[in-house]
């Protein structure tokens, strides 16, 4: 691997930069610290790729971006919300989700035997079937490459072994000097299972960004390597000891091509680069691998888990492909329809009356019952429609799963309401109806700490959308914690101060205007009928959030004593 990254460095004239100083890979100190720290991160030129595949795939990205397909996610970062910089769509197998940051991401489909998925447009259809045939590509790849990985360690470590005998001095595994600490598991032969698990692919996050249209990108803060797209970081929720894949398609135009043409210190700011690093270490020099169109890198094993790695801006217009092993274990819609169908097993009906019942009052079943419930409405349904209709620019295929997902958790509304009511009969035995309450209310309190999260969270959004309003009428609208949100058909009832009243509807005395949150169009509570629906899939999120006594189906009385969002 050292040798073939130092050829291809040499053959476009280009560097790979160690913290403030350059690396010349002819280095013999240089190639050890290559081979002990990084030689997990495998570097692809992209005329190792076949052609056809280059147009497919980039043809495909540009057809997205025409549509519209990409999106900033709202993001928490140590509790504060954030928009990303870079642009994102993730395309998959039907069902599969991926969650980074606290943001659950939902796949666009790509084309499967066995499903029946309708794209908005041949065109979306052919996108998802190239980036299909690039993941079965990367696949293939990254099988050989830890096969052709663990051949080399396993042919370093019987040298090391003859050696060592000879010498008659045997160190630890982990400080023989071709091997380092961080890079462990090495050595160990694997079945052909183990490897198709680790790299067969079920998603692939998809980026875009145009630097020049960032009115800010933070600093690289450790080895000056210039503007990050994308901070230090390591790729959640992944299988592990799993391959990250990633295709690079950068738009480089004639300004970028000149740049090469000068003489150059350190990393090139007009190309894209990705920077590695140990994880938790600015000691140990960082490394910057620079990135053209059509170039693929691979992280190995456990190479994300050991290592932390960034995207450093170039000036040309950038996609990237990121194929991933994602944990289906808790994130597909197998996993969450079996949650509830679970959950739904305490639930009864009557064969005369039709009455609903609880089969058991257990306090391990009914915290069993309201763990899921709260996974359903704070890890899908919430999460799916914040993002509003973004997924209806590609395909409606999870409409239906998800109205499925809300029956389930009306149910599980009706559920908590029964067990209310349960726990205040007297002739419930002491001791069972306290342990009930007391593991009841635990997952109460959790509810109604993270819907006010949520409420909190849509208003900023909705306040950092009216920021970008142009005119006073418009700034005007902007949502503040003082503003209440109230469920109204579809929408939200926003009551605004007298002042901004007057000035939406001048003389029409209203306190509150229905805000359709597919346009962010408002009009009047006085002039909108009661039964009146807007197109608007996104209010739905804050229809959870704010949802009234009523509607959750818990008597006014007990509500008060929890102060329910």
């Amino acid at each position: 691997m050292s040798s073939k990254l130092s050829e291809c460095m040499q053959e476009n004239n280009e560097q790979i930069e160690f913290s403030a100083s350059v690396l010349d890979l002819s280095r013999s100190a240089t190639g050890l610290r290559w081979k002990t720290k990084y030689s997990k991160l495998i570097f692809r030129q992209s005329d190792t790729v076949p052609e056809e595949l280059h147009q497919t795939v980039q043809e495909s990205f540009l057809t997205l971006r025409e549509h519209n397909c990409f999106f900033q996610d709202l993001v928490r970062i140590k509790g504060k919300d954030f928009f990303t910089p870079v642009s994102r769509i993730l395309i998959g197998n039907p069902g599969c989700t991926y969650k980074y940051l606290n943001t659950r991401l939902f796949t666009v489909p790509w084309p499967t035997e066995g499903y029946d998925i309708k794209y908005c447009s041949p065109q979306i259809h052919d996108a998802c079937k190239a980036l299909m045939r690039l993941n079965d590509y990367l696949h293939i790849e990254a099988v050989k490459a830890l096969q052709g990985q663990n051949l080399l360690e396993t042919k370093e470590i019987e040298a090391t072994t003859v050696i060592d005998r000879e010498q008659s001095f045997a160190p630890s595994f982990t400080e023989r000097g071709s091997v380092s600490k961080d890079q462990s598991s090495v050595g160990v032969p694997e079945d052909e299972r183990s490897l198709k698990n680790r790299t067969s692919y079920n998603l692939t996050l998809l980026n875009y960004m145009d630097p020049l249209q960032m009115l800010y990108l933070k600093q690289e803060p450790y080895f000056g390597m210039g503007n990050m797209a994308v901070s230090w970081h390591h790729d959640e929720n992944l299988v592990e000891r799993s391959t990250v894949a990633v295709y690079n398609y950068s738009c480089e135009d004639a300004v970028i091509q000149e740049s090469h043409e000068q003489e150059l210190k350190g990393r090139d700011p007009a190309v894209w680069h990705v920077g590695l690093k140990v994880a938790w270490d600015i000691e140990t020099p960082g490394l910057a691998v620079p990135l053209h169109q059509g170039d693929i890198y691979l992280m190995l094993d456990d190479l994300n888990m050991t290592h932390q790695h960034c995207v450093l801006a170039g000036l040309s217009p950038r996609f990237s492909s990121t194929h991933r092993v994602a944990d289906s274990s808790r994130g597909t819609l197998e996993y969450i329809h079996g949650q509830c169908e679970l959950a739904l097993q305490n639930l009864q009906t009557d064969s005369d009356s039709m009455a609903l019942s609880l089969k058991s009052l257990e306090a391990a079943v009914v915290k069993q019952v309201e763990e899921i419930h709260n996974e359903v409405e704070f890890e899908w349904l919430r999460q799916f429609w914040f993002q509003g209709k973004r997924y209806l620019k590609c395909t409606d295929w999870w409409l239906k799963p998800m109205a499925k997902l809300e029956e389930f958790w009306r149910k599980m509304e009706i559920m908590t309401s029964l067990v209310l009511s349960e726990v205040r009969k007297e002739q419930q035995i002491e001791e069972q109806r306290n342990e009930t309450i007391s593991c009841f209310l635990l997952l109460l309190k959790e509810r109604q700490k993270l819907r006010k999260e949520w409420t909190e969270s849509i208003l900023k959004f909705l306040d950092e959308i009216a920021n970008i309003y142009d005119n006073e009428k418009e700034r005007s609208l902007r949502f503040t914690k003082s503003m209440l949100g109230k469920r109204y058909g579809k929408n939200i009832v926003v009551l605004f101060t007298a002042e901004i009243c007057e000035m939406l509807c001048p003389g029409c005395r209203s306190e509150s205007y229905v805000m359709n949150l597919s346009d962010f169009s408002v009009q009047c509570t006085n002039k909108v009928e009661t039964n009146a629906e807007f197109d608007s899939d996104s209010a739905k999120a804050v229809c959870l959030s704010t949802q009234s006594t009523e509607e959750t189906g818990i008597s006014r009385e007990v509500s008060q004593s929890f102060t329910w969002s």
